[in-house]
């Protein structure tokens, strides 16, 4: 006997034919820092799989392999904390007054009062710079740099007042201004806790060491959604992405490191709104240059922006213009007839964004 139409609907919408099923994070391996305590931050080298662990008011920072073995370590700078972080640089960039190659390791200290943001040489443990940023109350617990933005994220736990708690701040890395904050209280408490930016979206991935769920959230605040950690992954305290491989490192105040899969930071999300705005310095011709240089700056709607020179030490020696900004390429002039010789750093900097290019000038 033939079945009835609305049978044949009914089972294939239960087998699933409707839409495929999320993929699930899943647990692929951990190791204990035996005799360390709780860790607070967590950090991972892309190019040697190195990890890079803090415990809690520790003298050091301590390096492991990815099976646990111990791979040296380097002395803690500052205070002791345990309102901390460490993280591995993905990129070249500009730290206060330094320029730090790829995978340098900083160590944020967030313990008391603004956060301080120390770049530490792996091989020695000398301090190389300090960067003391605009932001934070005695809490900041995380920290992450985003590449396409040329900025730092920090983020400050739940135990200030409502005003600055469940608080994330973008900072620039040069002078430590605070470019802007938003709150994730509404979706998310942190305590211990931490941050990490996929290289793919652009998101920021948030852990917290009171939740069973990473939280991710667009540059500019936007809430994208909840991941669902495994069974018996919790009380995290760090997290290091690998959107490449959809994989993450975390770390949680039992002491313990997880390997995690089918991590979704590498896909784009359903979040319309998420995307941050285009935006770039696209040439500065010439480059080295003598008298005056063009630089040109591409948006993708127009808005308020505020071109800057700033020497190596992070001063501010000419606003080149600050007021509004086409969308598409727009020339403005860089004169040099004041500067002397030397190397300087040209910032873009919009509603939401800050950009930076290196320049130099020769006599």
């Amino acid at each position: 006997m033939k079945r009835s139409v609305p049978f044949l609907v009914m089972c294939l919408l239960f087998i699933g034919l409707s839409g495929p099923a999320e993929a699930q994070i899943a647990n692929l391996g951990s190791f204990a820092v035996s005799g360390q305590g709780s860790l607070c931050g967590l950090a991972r080298e892309a190019d040697t799989g190195t990890i890079w662990v803090y415990p809690c008011f520790g003298n050091d920072v301590l390096a492991y392999s990815a099976t646990g073995e111990a791979a040296g370590s380097v002395p803690r700078p500052g205070e002791s904390a345990n309102d901390v972080d460490v993280l591995i640089t993905p990129a070249s960039f500009v730290l206060a007054d330094s320029t730090l190659p790829a995978n340098t390791l900083l160590f944020v200290n967030g313990e008391s009062g603004v956060a301080e943001v120390y770049a530490i040489d792996k091989a020695t443990g000398v301090v190389i710079d300090t960067l003391v940023a605009g932001f934070g109350n005695d809490h900041v617990v995380g920290g992450a740099y985003h590449t396409a933005r040329q900025t730092l994220f920090l983020v400050q736990d739940n135990v200030p007042a409502a005003t600055v708690r469940n608080r994330i701040a973008e900072v620039d890395p040069v002078t430590g201004d605070t470019l802007h904050t938003f709150s994730v209280e509404a979706d998310f408490s942190v305590s211990f806790g931490d941050m990490d930016v996929s290289g793919v979206t652009g998101n920021l991935f948030v852990v917290s060491s009171v939740e069973s769920d990473i939280a991710e959230y667009t540059p500019v605040g936007e809430f994208v959604q909840l991941h669902e950690l495994p069974a018996g992954v919790g009380s995290l305290s760090g997290i290091a992405l690998d959107c490449a491989v959809q994989e993450a490192w975390v770390s949680s105040t039992s002491g313990t490191v997880f390997q995690l899969g089918e991590v979704p930071c590498g896909v784009p999300t359903s979040v319309e709104t998420e995307q941050p705005t285009a935006y770039r310095i696209s040439s500065v011709y010439p480059n080295p240059f003598t008298t005056d240089a063009t630089i040109t700056v591409e948006l993708d709607r127009p808005q308020h922006a505020r071109i800057t020179v700033y020497d190596v030490l992070g001063r501010l020696v000419e606003v080149v213009h600050d007021g509004p900004v086409q969308a598409g390429e727009q020339p403005f002039t860089l004169s040099g007839a004041s500067l002397p010789a030397g190397t300087y750093l040209v910032r873009l900097q919009g509603e939401n964004f800050l950009y930076t290019q290196r320049v130099s000038r020769i006599d």
